[in-house]
């Protein structure tokens, strides 16, 4: 599974390379891989929508689609690409995105442990709410680490 500092790598990278960007068309390869709805309907409701940016939160990959986010979990093998012209074709393509500039956004996943889960309205920040402390941010402080140790049971590994 890819630790927090490669999925921050991960996002500046994706939201230089697809932010303005509009998704053409969404093509579910592993239905198993999409969470909370058929991948009709998840395909259904990401065509024509502008990929506004790409950010985290904890090691989830959160891309901001307007009044929606579409959250990607890599698990342990997945990945997102953007080929270039002449790249050896993904093997393990489980979701392509057609982006209306010729390019497609390839969830990729040998193992299949990875979701990708669209958030519709407020859904998202009402979850990510109840993550707990981003550990990247300001509010993350040695201060709230020792409150959080302090009221936890669990031995530390």
């Amino acid at each position: 599974m890819p630790e927090l500092p490669e999925v921050e790598t991960i996002v500046r990278d994706l939201d230089h390379l697809v932010r303005g960007r509009t998704i053409a068309s969404v093509k579910v390869l592993r239905p198993d891989l999409i969470k909370g709805e058929a991948a009709e309907d998840f395909a259904a409701y990401l065509r024509g929508v502008r990929i506004l940016q790409v950010t985290r939160r904890a090691k989830n990959i959160v891309i901001e689609l307007g009044d929606q986010r579409l959250v990607v979990n890599l698990g342990m093998t997945g990945r997102l690409l953007i080929p270039s012209p002449g790249d050896p074709r993904p093997t393990h393509p489980g979701v392509r995105f057609m982006l209306n500039d010729s390019r497609e956004m390839v969830y990729h996943d040998v193992r299949r442990f990875g979701r990708l889960q669209r958030f519709p309205g407020g859904s998202w920040e009402e979850r990510a709410r109840r993550m707990g402390v981003e550990p990247l941010s300001g509010e993350f402080t040695a201060g709230t680490l020792h409150g959080l140790l302090v009221r936890s049971r669990v031995a530390v590994k």
